[in-house]
């Protein structure tokens, strides 16, 4: 009798194994590290007039004129959960002050928030950080560098790619004006918003938040690309 308890026992086991292995969620994590090299605030032509604007790589303007610090997480699941592992901050000089005129409100957090982008027909998801926040002393704090922990949904069904039909619709470079931009060396550039407006691109004043840069990993960019 003992044997065959023992063998019921272990086939309701194995069932129960089987039924949360086809029918449960499954989640991995990874962590993403990051670092912002802030640099000397700039002037730049707005909707406003000139206002000064933080500056540092990888980072733009949101709508509400907040900066934003994009991460490619290079992950086309789902993200479930994000969550702050780490930071280091550092106290805006109050030379940098200028810059808060150009913020509509800034929070007491580091926000964060999950995008989807398009990358060569894959649908993939990235972090915008807002890397500026609000002590309890009403100092503003910089964010210098990061570690977040994100929870991605590794059983998620949804497309990961998308049709040649359904790119061109999507694509960033959709809809708008956009040119194209040669170069003949390898190197660093840097493309001003004077650069355009001396190239005739801009003619009237025109919200640097409305201004994206696009490449191709380091690769030529295809033709077709629109």
């Amino acid at each position: 009798m003992k044997r065959v308890l023992n063998s019921i026992e272990r086939s309701w086991f194995f069932c129960l194994l089987w039924l949360l292995t086809k029918t449960g969620v499954v989640y991995s994590q990874q962590q993403e590290s990051f670092k912002i090299n802030w640099q000397t605030p700039q002037y730049q032509e707005s909707e406003l007039g000139e206002m000064m604007r933080l500056q540092a790589p990888q980072l733009s303007v949101n709508e509400e004129g907040k900066p934003v610090f994009f991460i490619n997480l290079q992950q086309s699941k789902p993200i479930q959960k994000v969550q702050w592992l780490k930071t280091e901050v550092m106290l805006m000089p109050e030379t940098w002050g200028p810059v808060i005129a150009s913020i509509q409100s800034i929070s007491d957090t580091f926000e964060i928030e999950t995008v989807k982008f398009e990358d060569r027909r894959i649908i993939s998801t990235g972090l915008l950080v807002c890397p500026i926040r609000k002590n309890v002393l009403g100092q503003i704090e910089l964010l210098v560098s990061a570690t977040v922990e994100v929870i991605v949904d590794e059983k998620s069904t949804e497309s990961e790619s998308m049709s040649a039909e359904k790119s061109a619709s999507h694509s960033v470079l959709s809809s708008g004006s956009w040119f194209k931009f040669g170069v003949t060396a390898d190197g660093v550039y840097r493309l001003t918003y004077e650069n355009l407006q001396s190239n005739g691109i801009l003619s009237s004043s025109v919200s640097s938040a409305s201004i994206k840069l696009y490449g191709n990993g380091g690769g030529m960019l295809p033709e077709p690309n629109a």
